[in-house]
């Protein structure tokens, strides 16, 4: 009986027994959160140990590859692999307090046309500790990204209704009236020349545009344009006249001036004539 007592008590000696809890407390820092479709970030995945030292950790990651991709390199003398959703470092020296395990390379992809959230998640399963034990652990920790078009980091939707309604009628309406103003005729001698005022016609031409829609408020629209244009059968009728004024003007002028000029030669030769 004594034997089997310390055969036990050997047993639990050789064994590496955990007295302490050892804590291991996981954080995920990144630089950006707020990506555009194709740009990057880096993200620092840490633990804070106590309680103890740890030389190996295991741990699962995942993200949604629709909207992002994900590359991940352990940090300082870390060794291992970190692929397939699988973490999985050791090292050669123990490590407490806060302790960097990896850095995360965290990119949008480029097919994004709408604003999305993705989320970044890492669990420990189980950390080994200085004495070779291995500590099994559930601790997750996880970090969101807000992901956006390339164009623009704020998307604005717009809902446009139309509304589309029947009746819809156009009327255009030309009108012309012809107004005939005949002048009286005259006829003015003045020496040799016959001035003759001829019949003006003026024609107004008008145009009128009705648009009526019928909408749901009953809105009528109505456009009339009018236009007047004044046309002379004779265009230079005017100008002659007032050419052919000045002219006998002038001529009956210039008459006036030669008979003047006559009549004072003629008075000085009579005088002479009756002085001698």
């Amino acid at each position: 009986m004594k034997k089997i007592k310390y055969y036990i008590l050997g047993l639990l000696l050789i064994l590496p027994i955990n007295v302490s809890a050892l804590s291991v407390i996981p954080t995920i820092t990144c630089n950006d959160r707020n990506l555009k479709a194709g740009e990057q970030t880096v993200c620092q995945f840490k633990v804070n140990v106590s309680d103890g030292k740890i030389a190996g950790i295991s741990a699962k990651y995942s993200f949604d590859s629709t909207y992002a991709n994900v590359s991940i390199t352990p940090s300082g003398s870390w060794q291992g692999n970190a692929d397939g959703g699988q973490i999985d470092y050791y090292d050669f020296q123990d490590f407490t307090g806060s302790v960097p395990i990896a850095n995360i390379t965290y990119k949008a992809n480029n097919q994004i046309n709408s604003n999305v959230e993705s989320t970044l998640n890492i669990n420990i399963i189980e950390v080994g500790d200085d004495l070779g034990v291995a500590h099994k652990l559930n601790t997750l920790t996880s970090v969101k990204f807000t992901l956006t078009p390339a164009s623009s980091a704020v998307v604005t939707t717009t809902t446009s209704s139309a509304i589309t309604t029947s009746g819809v009628s156009t009327t255009t309406t030309n009108k012309t009236t012809t107004k005939k103003i005949t002048t009286a005729k005259k006829t003015t001698k003045k020496g040799s020349k016959t001035t003759t005022s001829s019949p003006i016609t003026t024609t107004t031409s008008s145009a009128t545009t009705t648009t009526s829609l019928a909408t749901t408020s009953g809105v009528s629209t109505t456009t009339k344009k009018t236009t007047t244009t004044l046309q002379s059968e004779h265009g230079s009728s005017k100008r002659n006249v007032k050419q052919i004024i000045i002219v006998t003007i002038s001529s009956v002028f210039l008459i006036l001036l030669i008979t003047g000029a006559g009549l004072t030669i003629y008075k000085e030769i009579t005088l002479r004539n009756k002085n001698k």
